[in-house]
């Protein structure tokens, strides 16, 4: 560099001669003998100090109102290009009309952001807008997924709910059931269709699922002692449509050609080669004022008897405990007696 040309002061023109001279004159005499060290003069010490003063003090200004490192005064206001503040509106006013993105390439469930809130009852993301579109992408939130797996997931610790917030009286597009229990909506009918029965004050005359009905003092007028219980058992009755009992048939059965009976409720014998003794137990004829002996009807049933009938008489029944019974005889074509099975009906 020429000398002639250094823009410098007359004042410090001899620094620079001393300089020059150290420097590029004398090189081999300095390296042979170093010059004694010379003071320097006061004004040339005063300016270094001055000098040295200032930067200090810009240093120390500019530390004072840097904000977590981002060289931007805490008085000033944050805009397009200046660094992000922890703590802070970025900008404080909202103003910014271009996007702030965050792109990374982190695979294998590599994260690209992350927020966390560690204080009981805060919250760790908000998001809010002023979107008025009607697309599917005009949300305030728009997860956009371009691979196979789920767009967003929700999770909870224990027993705390997920829970989708009011809209208004909006819908939320595909949460909608398509169906209830299986119905679609046309299954059911609309309040419209439904106003045509009971109205809301008439339903509430009736009792409600799970309500219990107030004790009744009467029912249809009655009291409840008119009315069989639970676990009471109905008194006999004396006639059943207008006809007494005698007049349906009340026992049947079979009984074997050796005179063992083929069923229960009666004892059966043959006390003879064709003759048949069938007793009833006690209460089986018995009325509400007597006893009316059975009328038996018999069929024989063998290859060698084809008749039987009931022996005259032979029917019975005790007044006293309403048992009774009868006689059956079976014969052959010929008028044999013979041993011989048979069915019987009682009147």
């Amino acid at each position: 560099m020429d000398r002639a040309s250094a823009p410098v002061e007359d004042g410090q023109h001899a620094v620079w001669e001393r300089v020059w001279r150290e420097g590029c004159e004398a090189p081999a005499r300095r390296r042979r003998a170093p010059a004694r060290p010379r003071r320097a003069p006061l004004r040339e010490l005063l300016f270094a100090t001055t000098v040295l003063a200032i930067a200090i003090a810009s240093a120390a200004f500019a530390r004072s109102g840097d904000v977590d490192g981002g060289g931007v005064s805490a008085g000033a206001a944050r805009d397009e290009g200046d660094p992000v503040a922890l703590g802070r509106r970025n900008p404080r006013s909202g103003t910014s009309s271009k996007e702030t993105a965050i792109e990374a390439k982190r695979g294998k469930s590599g994260l690209v952001l992350r927020t966390a809130n560690k204080a009981k009852g805060g919250r760790g993301l908000s998001t809010s807008c002023n979107n008025s579109g009607t697309d599917s992408d005009d949300g305030c939130g728009v997860f956009l997924n371009k691979g196979t797996g789920v767009a967003a997931t929700f999770r909870t610790d224990g027993a705390v709910p997920f829970a989708i917030g009011e809209t208004s009286n909006g819908l939320v597009q595909h949460l909608n059931a398509d169906r209830v229990d299986g119905l679609h909506a046309s299954d059911f009918l609309q309040r419209s269709e439904a106003s045509s029965f009971l109205g809301r004050s008439e339903a509430s005359s009736f009792l409600a699922a799970g309500g219990k009905a107030a004790d009744a003092e009467a029912l249809d007028g009655k009291d409840s002692s008119a009315f069989l219980g639970v676990a009471a058992k109905a008194a006999d009755a004396n006639t059943f449509d207008g006809k007494d009992s005698i007049a349906f048939a009340r026992l049947g059965g079979a009984v074997f050609s050796d005179g063992d009976p083929a069923g229960i409720g009666f004892t059966s014998q043959e006390t003879s080669t064709g003759v048949y003794r069938v007793d009833f137990p006690a209460g089986s004829f018995k009325t509400a004022t007597s006893c009316k002996p059975p009328t038996p009807i018999v069929v024989a049933h063998s290859d060698t008897a084809v008749i039987a009938t009931v022996a005259v008489g032979m029917a019975t029944c005790s007044s006293v405990d309403g048992s009774g019974g009868f006689t059956a005889r079976t014969f052959t074509h010929a008028g044999a007696a013979v041993s011989s099975a048979f069915w019987f009906m009682v009147l």
